[in-house]
């Protein structure tokens, strides 16, 4: 108010007065405007990376990178070979991939793309990784993941895929609130592109050109905030961005300006009404004044201007206060006392502000000090880890911000603006806790889990810390036949299960899909008890509506330092030890030992070389003469694939053939060596070896994934030997695993001339079942009995029961390992027909066996 009564003492003219006056105000509300505008977008911004981090989390870890690593599983297990014709097996591997595609729950329409194939491969295609995304635009609806495919010389012949269906993400979007006009969307990066957007489009747009966050992410932004008109619908955005992992996809979260600062507007013109009601009032005032009152118009003036900055200071709505250098209070608003849980009449001038302000434990803070410490510098102050306590104890998060006062050019103190921010407290809790628990079942995830295991570690110092890893036995058959809100229904049940047996010392956590993780501080005895009960407590019945079902557990330990001293070292260990428990029949646990590495290491060495093992002429085969006992003839041989590695020498087939069998590569190993053997014979057959019948040992994995039907006929053709030379050897758990399966494919290569044998019979399920079922040729007896028939009674009389098991279904009976002539003799006298072993010959090369054959004949 001086400067009103100084303005009057100089006699200067009442228009130019209340224009300089209604200037200031107006000046002073600007301010204010700017000031909430500039806090509305910092909120703003804070709001969508907070979205962003939420959605950007689910996107990456529950939906993308699940289907990314089965798909880089997938594609190793193709065979290579296939992949170097990829247009004329494309169809061979897509039939391999149909029956492969069942072990792959998070893969669906998976497709093999051919290199040249343009419409369906994005941009840039050189610049290809594993885990690029390709967006397909039909009206399909979907996203296409894909992985290149790699042929036996290592060259890129074109991808295996798989889709993702936009439905998911579309529900993902439907749950974040951005206003009327607020858009939320993923697009494809380079080429940009549009696939998913909330509100929903009708069609997919086609590709645009790049825009500035297409130009931000080149440089190599990952993240970030930007204000950009949309020329879709002429609307005006603050759009916030984020990179989706290592994925071309980016998502975009935009509140429209009229949204985002429809409240702004609102204040600025209820501010802009006050503000001009204000110089109304002032101007009357000051005109009246000066009409009856000239000799009191510096005071009146004064008073006037009192009036003006309590009705300015109690309008705006953050709490507003100033304080001396002192630390003093010179003035507050009614906000601002409300705030403390003061009476509006309460003068705050004669109360000390410093005891109001605590920290986050509720110890008085120095706050002021350091506020003033700053002002005395000349320099603003923002704080936002600080409380506000009222009389009644009441914390409330503040931010806080202070301006220099400045008076005739001389600093006189510091004006303060305070901000409840707990709605932002609040709202950042929730996304940390979204971020660092399962939305399923509200355990905590991975990696909380991870942080925890830290903490546990620090506290118990490392001793006695285990890793139980829990997998439930065979639940995708309760999503496959009772749906997947039962399955959701089981693991909420289960979850509650586990939770009974937490402790202080024991953290329960959820890593996904049908797998708990538990950390637990105990001794080795209490944990062994726990380990019981809670295999017994999670078998109980479950009540589904109307239906009761059980399920049972699987559980994997590992112990800290033992097994690893860091969390992901302890997670793989218990991973092997869960496979192991799983391996001696489910519903138990086993603990990891070092043996179990070892195993994996060595299991994937086998896995890993085997791929180059026939490119590079390290598998090889032998083969064993095969004779009538009654008349001494050769009628056959027996071929045996061996593998002569360039480091270790020779490997065992009972070693690397399992090792095939599980990734796959067994397919076309036994292509290869059907192939060879069928040319071998023919080759033989030209040499004057006639009527030879040559022995294939097959796979179960053929039967299950392969054509073996095709891979016979391509075979004989290929060599021109005939079919009733060529004989299939099976074993008994073939026969039994999916029977009806084999049957079929047995009775086509039968109607083709093939004959069928059954290998080491007697060590299996033997029974007189499917012989009855199964179209065989020939009982082969395991050498396990016939090595021991001269001097083991028991030995003896199996041989005789299968010698006379075999006649009674008019099948031959073939002996095999055979090394002295006193057990030829013993199978001769049993009428046993035919026989092999090293009485009679080695395994030969083809080149000794010729030889043999020129010889014993």
């Amino acid at each position: 108010m001086k400067v009103k009564s100084y303005l009057v003492n100089l006699k200067l003219n009442p228009v130019i007065v209340d224009i300089i006056l209604c200037f200031s105000v107006t000046l002073l509300f600007s301010i204010y405007i700017a000031i909430t505008y500039i806090q509305k977008y910092q909120q703003a911004s804070t709001n969508l990376q907070s979205i962003n981090l939420t959605l950007e989390s689910r996107l990456n870890y529950e939906l993308l990178k699940p289907i990314q690593n089965q798909l880089n599983t997938l594609s190793l297990m193709i065979d290579p070979y296939l992949i170097d014709d990829l247009p004329k097996e494309k169809e061979n591997i897509e039939k391999n991939i149909e029956d492969l595609k069942k072990h792959f729950d998070k893969l669906s329409r998976i497709k093999i793309i051919d290199k040249y194939d343009a419409p369906l491969i994005a941009k840039s295609v050189d610049k290809m990784r594993l885990n690029e995304i390709i967006f397909k635009s039909t009206k399909d609806n979907i996203l296409v993941l894909a992985v290149p495919l790699f042929n036996s010389k290592s060259e890129h012949k074109g991808w295996i895929s798989t889709s993702v269906s936009l439905k998911t993400i579309q529900i993902l979007f439907s749950e974040v609130e951005l206003g009327n006009a607020g858009v939320l969307a993923l697009r494809l990066i380079n080429p940009s592109a549009m696939i998913v957007q909330q509100p929903q489009l009708s069609t997919l747009p086609s590709y645009f050109e790049p825009d500035v966050i297409d130009k931000q992410l080149e440089e190599g932004s990952n993240e970030g905030v930007q204000f950009m008109f949309s020329e879709e619908n002429r609307e005006s955005r603050l759009y916030g961005y984020k990179r989706v992992g290592l994925y071309p996809l980016v998502l975009v979260t935009g509140f429209a300006t009229k949204d985002l600062m429809a409240e702004w507007y609102l204040n600025s013109q209820l501010t802009g009404v006050l503000c001009f009601f204000i110089c109304i009032i002032f101007i009357l005032i000051h005109r009246l004044s000066n009409l009856f009152y000239d000799g009191k118009c510096s005071t009146e003036a004064y008073e006037s201007k009192e009036e003006y900055i309590r009705l300015l200071l109690n309008s705006v709505g953050h709490p507003i206060f100033g304080v001396n250098l002192r630390g003093e209070c010179t003035f507050h608003n009614k906000s601002c006392a409300q705030l403390l849980g003061c009476d509006n009449n309460i003068d705050l001038t004669s109360n000390p502000l410093n005891i109001h302000f605590i920290d986050v434990n509720g110890s008085q803070t120095d706050i002021l000090s350091k506020l003033l410490c700053h002002i005395r510098k000349n320099l603003n102050f923002h704080c936002e880890d600080n409380f506000i306590t009222d009389t009644l104890n009441k914390k409330t998060p503040v931010e806080i911000r202070a301006y220099p006062n400045v008076k005739n050019k001389k600093l006189i103190g510091a004006v303060v603006t305070l901000q409840d921010i707990s709605e932002r407290k609040y709202q950042e809790k929730q996304i940390r806790y979204m971020a660092y628990h399962d939305a399923l079942t509200g355990l905590p995830n991975r990696w909380l889990l991870r942080d925890n295991f830290d903490q546990l570690i620090a506290d118990k110092k490392g001793e006695n810390v285990f890793l139980l890893y829990l997998d439930l036995d065979h639940f995708k058959t309760i999503n496959d036949s009772l749906g997947h809100y039962a399955g959701d229904s089981v693991l909420h049940v289960i979850a509650k299960r586990l939770l009974s047996f937490k402790t202080k010392s024991c953290i329960l956590s959820r890593l996904g899909g049908d797998e708990y993780l538990m950390l637990v501080s105990c001794s080795h005895k209490q944990l062994k008890r726990l380990l019981s009960d809670m295999i017994a407590e999670i078998q109980q019945p479950i009540q589904l509506e109307s239906q009761q079902i059980s399920v049972t557990s699987s559980i994997g330990i590992s112990t800290y330092i033992q097994h690893g001293t860091d969390f992901e070292s302890l997670l793989k260990a218990s991973d092997m030890a869960l496979y192991k428990a799983k391996e001696d029949g489910r519903n138990t646990y086993r603990f990891y030992h070092n043996s179990m590495g070892k195993q994996g290491l060595r299991l994937l060495m086998i896995q890993t070389e085997l791929r180059e093992a026939i490119s590079k002429n390290q598998l090889f085969i032998q083969y064993q003469p095969q004779l009538d006992l009654k008349t001494g003839k050769l009628i056959g041989v027996e071929a045996l694939l061996r593998w002569n590695h360039p480091k270790e020498g020779l490997i065992s087939p009972a070693e690397f053939i399992p090792a095939a069998e599980s990734n796959g590569m067994i397919i076309p190993i036994s292509n290869w060596l059907l192939q060879e053997v069928c040319k071998q014979a023919m080759q033989w057959k030209q040499q004057g070896v006639a009527n030879l019948v040559v022995a294939v040992n097959c796979s179960a994995v053929q039967f299950r994934q392969g054509d073996l039907v095709a891979e016979v006929r391509q075979a004989l053709e290929s060599s021109g030997l005939p079919a009733h030379e060529l004989e299939l050897e099976l074993t008994e758990s073939m026969l039994l695993q999916d029977s009806e399966r084999v049957m079929k494919i047995m009775a086509q290569l039968k109607t083709l001339g093939i004959k069928f044998s059954i290998d080491d019979f007697g060590t299996g399920y033997s029974n007189m079942a499917y012989l009855k079922r199964f179209a065989v040729d020939k009982l082969k007896i395991d050498q396990s009995f016939v090595k021991g028939i001269a001097n083991n009674p028991n030995d003896k009389a199996i041989v005789q029961s299968i010698i006379a098991l075999a006649h009674s279904f008019n099948l031959k009976a073939i002996a095999e390992g055979v090394e002295d002539c006193a057990s030829a003799s013993i199978l001769s006298a049993n009428q046993c027909d035919e026989a092999q072993g090293y009485l009679y010959s080695k395994p030969l090369y083809a080149t000794e066996f010729l030889q043999w054959f020129n010889g014993y004949n």
